[in-house]
Order: structure tokens, then sequence, then C-alpha cells
């Protein structure tokens, strides 16, 4: 019984081994593909272009605004109605717009 702990063991320390390595390379993966984004990025900006569309695939600029929460404010109402301080609430206090851009980036799919 015990080698049979000990092979399980031995299992379970690899996986966990190999999970790590995994993860260890997709935060590299991922500083490198931040980086390349953050490049071409500027490469676009410098030229004054919202999209470019290429031999390997297509990137442009996603730009929208959204409603999103004040957490100052939310915190604070909520611990007024709490405390019986606050018995109306003004939902404008508690959210603001967001303007949000980012680069979209897609590869064209084999012929």
């Amino acid at each position: 019984m015990t080698t049979e702990k000990q092979k399980w063991q031995e299992e379970a320390d690899e996986l966990i081994n190999s999970i790590v390595t995994h993860k260890e390379e997709v935060k590299l993966h991922q500083e490198s593909l931040d980086s390349d984004k953050q490049v071409l990025t500027d490469l676009l900006e410098k030229y004054n272009l919202n999209e470019y569309s290429g031999q390997n695939g297509k990137a442009n600029f996603v730009r929208f605004e959204r409603e999103g929460l004040v957490k100052d404010n939310i915190v604070d109402t909520v611990d007024g109605v709490n405390k019986g301080r606050i018995t109306k609430i003004n939902m404008g206090d508690l959210t603001k717009d967001i303007k949000v851009c980012f680069l979209n980036v897609r590869g064209f799919l084999g012929e």
C-alpha cells in the first residue's frame, strides 16, 4: 500500500510541476503578446490608421462607451442605507460613462 501511495504522490507532484510550468509559459506568452500589441498600436497611431489589413490578418481599434459603477459611491451608499441615513438612491450618482478602446487583432484562416 505504501508503494501505491508513493506512486500516486509522484504522479501528483509531476502534474503540479507541469501545471506550474504551463502557467509560467502562459504568463511569458501574455507579456510577449501585450508587448507586440503595444508596438502595433503605436505604429497604427503613428500613421493615423484605425485599421490595417495585411497578408497575415487584420488589426483594428474598437472604441465604445459603457456604463460603469463608481466604487466609492457604491460603498458610501450601501453604508448609508444600512445605517438608515439614506432612504432614496439616485442611480446617476453611482454610475459613470467609461470610454473603452482596445486593439482587435485577427488572423486570416488558411486557404
